[in-house]
């Protein structure tokens, strides 16, 4: 990956060396998203099921076969849906870096040991993604009373791979062999390393040192045009980019014709093809 972690807090960090690429796999989310198909799906991680029974509430059943990993300080405990309830209001905290994520959450409440209740500000059809973002990771309360937070750890997870080391400039991770979907990982372990220069990680996937590396578009195109051993794929994420929106309660933009005459001078679908390779929504 191309820049490291700043420290092992999910949540006092939006950093994507940390949440997706880096020791954030230890820790598992409350919804997930299937990126099997053509499309990415929100799905059951830690929940069994759920309902909407009003615009504004979701009632959310636990898995009641998830314990922690069997590090200290949770050795290895079941989950509840109290540390669920814990670590959402934590990540909710004002002013925390992914508190803007669940800001429309009003109150989540632990029912008995393996249910919760979200209650929300107001109806989002988007609760659910939220839920299952990277930020939204999952983490006990034994484990941030050990320092006050986890920028230090420990990291102690329900995720399928436990973190053995994790540096500014490397992440090792062993598989999880607790974990609760025992069809996963396929792999034993994980080495992650940070490789700032985009031309090294690309040197590096052309002599097969490098299984994996993160890249852009651009690089994607070149690189799969010129070298027939390399394979990518992409995941769509229709809640990250840049959106544009027209402000029709003030002029000019309250009057049809002007909205009008800009999309005819714009041209969203070039830019799509020739900005994104026809992978913006």
């Amino acid at each position: 990956m191309p820049e490291g972690p700043p420290h092992m807090d999910p949540h006092l960090t939006v950093s994507g060396g940390l949440l997706t690429w880096g020791a954030g796999q230890s820790y598992s989310r409350l919804f997930k998203f299937d990126t099997t198909g053509d499309r990415s799906i929100v799905v059951c991680d830690l929940c069994e099921s759920w309902e909407q029974p009003f615009p504004t509430t979701f009632l959310i059943k636990l898995r009641e076969d998830v314990n922690w990993q069997n590090l200290p300080p949770l050795n290895g405990r079941k989950l509840t849906a109290q540390d669920v309830v814990f670590s959402l209001q934590r990540q909710a905290t004002p002013n925390f870096p992914n508190a803007a994520v669940l800001s429309n959450i009003a109150e989540f409440t632990a029912v008995g040991e393996f249910e919760l209740i979200v209650r929300l500000v107001a109806p989002d059809s988007e609760t659910l993604e939220k839920l299952a973002d990277s930020h939204s990771r999952i983490v006990a309360p034994e484990a941030v009373a050990v320092n006050g937070d986890l920028r230090r750890g420990p990291t102690v997870g329900t995720g399928p791979w436990i973190t053995s080391e994790a540096q500014s400039d490397r992440t090792s991770l062993l598989v999880n062999p607790d974990y609760f979907d025992d069809q996963l990982p396929y792999l034993d372990a994980l080495d992650i390393q940070v490789i700032p220069s985009e031309s090294t990680r690309a040197a590096g996937m052309r002599t097969r040192i490098i299984d994996i590396a993160q890249a852009g578009f651009p690089e994607i195109a070149d690189a799969t045009d010129r070298f027939d051993n390399i394979e990518w794929t992409g995941i769509s994420n229709p809640a990250a980019g840049v959106e544009i929106a027209l402000n029709t309660g003030r002029s000019p933009m309250d009057r049809l014709a002007v909205r009008e005459a800009m999309m005819l001078v714009w041209d969203p679908e070039g830019w799509n093809r020739d900005f994104w390779y026809d992978h913006a929504g």
